[in-house]
């Protein structure tokens, strides 16, 4: 039986920074390090927009309300367009006559021919090819079914706002512009705009589909300048062409809130330039009694504690 007399000499060779061991404590694997909560400046802290954080949550379930918002508003607008040219019996209203002269009078050969150009877009097999497009790009990385499925669901948007702005048009019957101010062919009603609309409706689903800005961009100024070139040559009221771009944001925006369908997967692909979350845990080293020394860089340069699963390593006391 050993005395405390007989433990003196060891207690007394032992450095002087070193822990005292309890006799009962076993020399077994340390225990895994315990988790702190990300400091929201450090560099190891996870982002608070990464998907599945509070932030990001709400962040994600405010954007249908605000969907349906503007929706709401849209549709406002245009009733209360739609009201007014009822209401005077589709004469110009205060402003469509004098912006009508003013692009009339300010078109040369070459804005004719540009505006004929892209006027030409807004109308025939080009927006159907390009909504078919956009519906199977919104499905890229998926199967060939899954793409097929996304090509028919943004041709059925097309088709049915189509319908709409058709019957619409034929309701309010609203005569366009005088035919010696034309710079091009037209046909049927003037309200609301059918390139207008209908390039509009094609936008939105580009964008829809697309998931980089510029591409996003580019989709917008088309459909702004099909809509523009109408009032250029002569064929449309300005407020024909805002009731079409009214029109397609009400529709896209309704389907969008009201329709989980018209939402495009995300689907992780090779092109995707968002990175996957990555999660870092902070440690807490242990004690100096489960710690292991390791020698630092030649350069001088202060030692800098490498973190492990179940191994911690920091600088030593």
């Amino acid at each position: 039986m050993s005395t405390g007399a007989e433990r003196e000499p060891d207690a007394a060779g032992s450095e002087p920074d070193a822990p005292a061991i309890e006799p009962d404590a076993p020399e077994s694997e340390p225990d895994p390090p315990a988790t702190e909560p990300d400091a929201p400046g450090s560099e190891l802290a996870t982002p608070t927009s990464t998907p599945g954080s509070p932030a990001h949550t709400r962040r994600e379930s405010r954007i249908p309300l605000l969907t349906a918002a503007t929706s709401a508003v849209c549709a406002l607008l245009f009733t209360a367009l739609t009201t007014l040219i009822v209401v005077r019996h589709g004469q110009p209203l205060p402003g469509d006559a004098a912006l009508h002269d003013w692009a009339r009078a300010h078109r040369p050969p070459v804005a004719l021919a540009l505006g004929r150009a892209v006027t030409a877009t807004g109308t025939g097999v080009w927006p159907y090819l390009l909504a078919v497009l956009a519906g199977a790009f919104a499905w890229r990385g998926a199967p060939a079914r899954g793409r097929l499925k996304g090509a028919v669901l943004a041709l059925a948007v097309l088709v049915a706002g189509q319908l709409i702005r058709t019957g619409l048009m034929e309701l309010i019957a609203r005569a366009r512009p005088a035919r010696h101010d034309w710079a091009t062919q037209a046909s049927g009603h003037s309200f609301p705009s059918g390139h207008a609309t209908t390039s509009a409706i094609v936008a939105g689903l580009l964008c829809w589909a697309a998931r980089r800005t510029v591409t996003r961009v580019i989709a917008v100024s088309w459909a702004l300048a099909v809509g523009l070139t109408r009032i250029e040559l002569g064929v449309h009221w300005p407020t024909d062409v805002l009731a079409g771009w009214l029109l397609a944001t009400a529709w896209l925006l309704a389907l969008h809130t009201a329709t989980p369908r018209f939402r495009a997967p995300r689907l992780p692909t090779t092109d995707d330039p968002t990175p996957a979350p990555r999660r870092i845990r902070r440690v807490t080293p242990l004690p100096p009694r489960a710690t292991r020394r390791q020698t630092g860089p030649t350069s001088g340069e202060p030692e800098l504690p490498v973190l492990r699963a179940w191994v911690v390593t920091a600088r030593p006391h």
